[in-house]
């Protein structure tokens, strides 16, 4: 069974500078997903798309404040061994 991972979706701010070091600290696997890619998709520009932003199976997230909550939350269902739980599986 695949591993679903959070998306991260980024830009070269401060904050989701902050966001990516986070993910790593707690060693939380994730796809980082650089916004300005979606100017070269057929989807076009996203300019109501906040950045850095989280999708993930547990929900949508917007914020800094969102995401380390996001974090705190993955890193109570990590195993003593350091393995993921179920339950964050997609």
């Amino acid at each position: 069974m695949n591993k679903r991972k959070p998306i991260v979706l980024v830009d070269e701010k401060e904050e989701s500078k902050i966001v990516i070091q986070l993910f790593i600290e707690n060693n939380i696997e994730h796809l980082l997903y650089p916004i300005k890619n979606f100017e070269t998709s057929c989807c076009g520009d996203l300019p109501t798309t906040k950045v850095p932003s989280v999708i993930a199976p547990e929900g949508i997230f917007k914020d800094l404040e969102q995401i380390q909550e996001y974090i705190k939350n993955c890193k109570n269902f990590q195993n003593e061994d350091g393995s993921s739980s179920e339950s964050i599986y997609w």
